[in-house]
């Protein structure tokens, strides 16, 4: 796990409350997106949550919160940003990304699947040397380290498709967050 690979004290989740790449229409209310990470957290150590996004002004861009972040924890907070192989390899699109690779590590979380090449031009299109798991910037980015241990064989799409198709989750998420789902009805249309 990140917290092991990369020494972290703790992990903190910060759900998108206005993600710039998804349809209102189409998302799952913030609301019921926080209420369900709060659930999943409870009583687990080293874990903590953030509902800082639901604050800003919309759309919730990734450099606005870690800017806001920056100046509640102080310059010298030493952040990483934990994000999926698929995601990083869009980071190219995002909002001021050669700022937010100056303002934070990341930590990449792989999967199977071949990403060799597209990893190699992005590390040339954004001038970082690899170096087996980690990458080191040759202009003043911050550091890029690849997870070593693969991720579980989950995904928030699997399981909301499960839930729509009325195949069990009680092993996929904890049972708080399962009791919540069946309450409030989600998940069972195509909403995200």
């Amino acid at each position: 796990m990140a917290e092991m690979e990369c020494g972290l004290q703790k992990i903190i989740f910060l759900p998108a409350a206005f993600p710039p790449h998804k349809s209102p229409t189409r998302l799952t209310s913030f609301q019921h997106r926080a209420e369900m990470l709060r659930l999943a957290l409870e009583g687990r150590t080293g874990y903590e949550y953030s509902f800082i996004e639901a604050e800003l002004p919309p759309p919730s861009y990734t450099i606005d919160t870690l800017r806001v972040l920056k100046a509640a924890w102080g310059k010298d907070a030493n952040l990483f940003f934990l994000i999926g192989i698929d995601a990083f390899l869009e980071i190219r699109t995002w909002k001021r990304y050669d700022e937010l690779l100056r303002t934070v590590s990341f930590v990449v979380s792989e999967r199977e699947g071949d990403f060799i090449d597209r990893k190699h031009n992005l590390a040339q299109k954004l001038n970082y040397k690899q170096e087996d798991h980690l990458w080191q910037s040759r202009d003043g980015k911050q550091e890029v380290c690849f997870l070593r241990q693969p991720p579980l064989s989950i995904s928030s799409s699997a399981i909301r498709e499960a839930v729509r198709t009325g195949v069990a989750i009680w092993d996929l998420v904890p049972a708080t967050v399962h009791q919540y789902i069946v309450h409030h009805g989600l998940y069972c249309t195509a909403i995200e």
